[in-house]
């Protein structure tokens, strides 16, 4: 609760008690948990309680993450957020500009709309415009809500060159758009590298962050994941070179060396059961069918989360992508769920209660 309140004087200074306005403003985020229909042991987690449900394409096991109180160490990463000046004249619309302190400009979508605002953040090497984030924006216009999207440094139409962009960089300038160009509260809906940024935002940001939806997040890919994999003439090229292309999964990615020195100061999970200080609701998608990171990465994020109300859905025949319309069905209806959850009241007038 926030209360604002203003005393005037009279003008004669008789020390008279003009109107006091009272502006009772509440922000409400209510948490539910999902019913589990059916228990049933997995290949691997058989510890884990699941619930399945066959509908569309895919057989998804929805599971419920219990939590219990363990201590466990804190590894939390320092973001500072930077001085934004827009170069558009408008707030709202598609392909607007801002500029970051640091000289560069990033490219942005904004539909106006009601809160939380839908914040769509790219995958690795992605712009902003992808199927998941049309229907996204698509889906809020339609139901008065709030989109924003824009495109990492290096990425789509922003400056820079993609083998100089770095987690860190692209997380604090996420930062600064939300508190400089959005300024309401937010609900994140990350996908691939975007749910390892919107992770590190939820634990930055916890006063705006409302919720986060990730679909195949994959924070610490590049440590625990590709690197491993890869052989000594790509890790040479990367090293003496600043860069390298490499095939993973059915795509090719260029992967810099700037991008992994930088993620070591980035992992999320070392720190274990607990260790990652998010409170806002969660919803993780995760394709069973993955070719790029193994599917017990979303219980691995479950686990770590400090948050009771995590839910992981596994879909059967689901790639890293999910971007076939039984998916992004499935994306917006976490989104239109978390959407339900947020109340906002604002008792501007007497009979506003």
């Amino acid at each position: 609760r926030q209360k604002k309140s203003s005393e005037g004087n009279s003008a004669a200074g008789q020390g008279n008690m003009g109107l006091r306005a009272m502006i009772l403003r509440i922000s409400l985020t209510l948490s539910a948990m999902s019913s589990i229909d059916m228990c049933c042991g997995f290949t691997g987690f058989s510890h884990c309680p699941f619930a399945l449900r066959s509908g569309g394409r895919s057989l998804v096991s929805s599971y419920t993450h219990k939590k219990t109180q363990l201590s466990a160490a804190r590894r939390l990463n320092t973001l500072s957020s930077g001085v934004l000046s827009l170069k558009a004249e408008e707030k709202f619309g598609r392909g607007l500009k801002a500029k970051m302190k640091e000289g560069h400009s990033l490219v942005y979508d904004y539909v106006d709309g009601s809160s939380p605002v839908i914040v769509y953040l790219p995958a690795f090497n992605q712009s902003r415009i992808t199927s998941k984030s049309s229907a996204l924006q698509t889906w809020a216009k339609r139901n008065g809500k709030a989109f924003f999207s824009a495109d990492y440094y290096g990425c789509g139409k922003s400056d820079g060159k993609f083998e100089d962009g770095t987690l860190t960089m692209w997380t604090n300038d996420m930062i600064t758009l939300i508190e400089d160009v959005i300024k309401k509260p937010v609900l994140l809906v990350g996908s691939g590298v975007g749910g390892w940024v919107g992770l590190h935002l939820a634990m930055k940001r916890k006063n705006l962050v409302r919720g986060l939806v990730g679909i195949a997040a994959d924070p610490d890919f590049t440590t625990d994941v590709v690197l491993p994999e890869l052989d000594d003439t790509v890790k040479e090229k990367i090293q003496k070179d600043g860069s390298a292309m490499i095939s993973w999964g059915v795509s090719e990615y260029t992967i810099s060396k700037k991008f992994i020195d930088d993620s070591k100061n980035m992992l999320l999970l070392p720190g274990g059961s607990e260790s990652l200080d998010i409170k806002c609701p969660v919803r993780l998608i995760q394709g069973l069918s993955d070719e790029e990171i193994p599917p017990d990465r979303a219980l691995r994020i479950s686990e770590a989360i400090k948050s009771d109300d995590v839910v992981v859905y596994y879909v059967k025949d689901g790639d890293h992508f999910l971007d076939q319309d039984e998916d992004i069905s499935r994306m917006i209806d976490q989104v239109q769920e978390m959407c339900s959850k947020y109340f906002e009241f604002d008792l501007t007038s007497p009979g506003s209660g």
